[in-house]
């Protein structure tokens, strides 16, 4: 047997017993670990959608607001340097109303509308996306 056989004997063994000992400490491991139970602890009030709108048709919207308030959550119309009809269908169906001083598009508008936002989550919603009841959805 020469150098070079004898080294790679020595290597494939310890090679084989580090892969042997990992494979036997990850199973024990995996096996002997605590499971954590998953705690659902955000509920429909940390979430406010946001709604940025300008020249939207009158009809959409309102069915849009109507879709958003049937879900239960806080909703906050952001009108882009515009307030009516949208001021007043916003609080129609229980919600928030800003209107930026100028129009400046929809970028500003989010952020604007951001700004004012109290809760954990955001939800982000075009003018004319009109929500699913909670009913088809489960």
């Amino acid at each position: 047997m020469n150098h070079l056989d004898a080294f790679y004997l020595i290597f494939a063994s310890v090679t084989l017993f580090l892969s042997l000992t990992y494979f036997l400490l990850n199973s024990y491991f995996s096996l002997n670990t605590r499971k954590f139970k998953r705690v659902q602890t955000n509920d429909i009030s940390d979430v406010t959608v946001l709604i940025p709108v300008y020249g939207e048709k009158e009809e959409v919207f309102e069915r849009v607001v109507s879709s958003v308030s049937r879900q239960g959550v806080k909703f906050l119309v952001v009108g882009d340097g515009c307030d009516e009809p949208y001021k007043s269908i916003a609080t129609k169906y229980g919600g928030e109303f800003l209107r930026t001083p100028v129009r400046s598009g929809k970028r500003k508008a989010v952020s604007w509308g951001i700004q004012h936002v109290n809760s954990k989550f955001v939800l982000l919603l075009d003018s004319d996306t009109i929500l699913p009841d909670k009913e088809s959805i489960t």
